[in-house]
């Protein structure tokens, strides 16, 4: 699997396609999985579907700042480029200053059987996710933010995500056995299914057994999805 991935999954709707074809930052990152041609599934994984519209994805999204001793998110950053993906900075995109987001009081880290709640954790800007439920609101639509980095098989996790639609919440994974889910109504210790990822792609109508992904395992070839706007238009 992949050790990182800062996605925004849309629904692929004419409204959302157009709007982030004009945004100047989302544009240069956009793809749609509409089939899985030519995906060699490894032995013994199941294949998954998808939605009939396909999974519109935007990537990869996080901070890009690169310095001399980095920290976890430059780490992430690095590590896109490394694979030759884009990196397209969270810090560029902003929405409605009115626009209130649910904040979870934390993002913790799993580390070998522990949780970490380190206060420097990077979390996605508040101005960003503003841009991504105005989104939602504008194109009727469901919208959502997907972090995910793992390392040690797993044994190191961290998954969170914000989803944008009828109804606001934030999925933060805790462990093997539940995730928090904080909304309007509070929050609620979930036990199943036990993956962020799960629950998001529930919202488009794809519904994973495993926590297995296609498109996030290195082998995945992104670059026959690509819908990005060409560099200079």
């Amino acid at each position: 699997m992949t050790w990182f991935a800062n996605h925004i999954f849309v629904e692929p709707t004419e409204a959302v396609r157009t709007t982030l074809s004009s945004h100047r930052v989302l544009s240069r990152g956009m793809y749609w999985i509409r089939d899985l041609d030519g995906y060699s599934w490894p032995f013994g994984i199941v294949p998954h579907g998808l939605p009939e519209n396909g999974v519109f994805v935007v990537r990869e999204v996080c901070d890009p700042r690169l310095q001399a001793n980095p920290g976890e998110h430059e780490v992430q950053a690095r590590w896109h480029l490394s694979q030759g993906h884009r990196v397209l900075s969270w810090h560029s995109i902003s929405g409605p200053e009115e626009l209130s987001v649910i904040e979870p009081p934390a993002l913790p880290i799993y580390a070998f059987g522990t949780l970490h709640y380190e206060a420097n954790q990077k979390s996605p800007p508040i101005a960003f996710l503003r841009y991504l439920k105005n989104l939602a609101q504008d194109t009727r639509t469901t919208v959502s933010f997907y972090h995910y980095n793992s390392g040690a098989e797993r044994a190191v996790c961290q998954e969170y995500a914000w989803v944008f639609g009828d109804e606001e919440a934030v999925y933060v994974w805790h462990d093997y056995h539940h995730i928090m889910r904080y909304s309007a109504m509070g929050e609620e210790r979930l036990s199943e299914p036990t993956s962020v990822l799960m629950r998001v792609l529930n919202q488009y109508g794809l519904q994973l057994k495993t926590w297995y992904f296609a498109p996030h395992t290195r082998a995945f070839n992104w670059r026959k999805y690509d819908v990005s706007r060409p560099r200079g238009k």
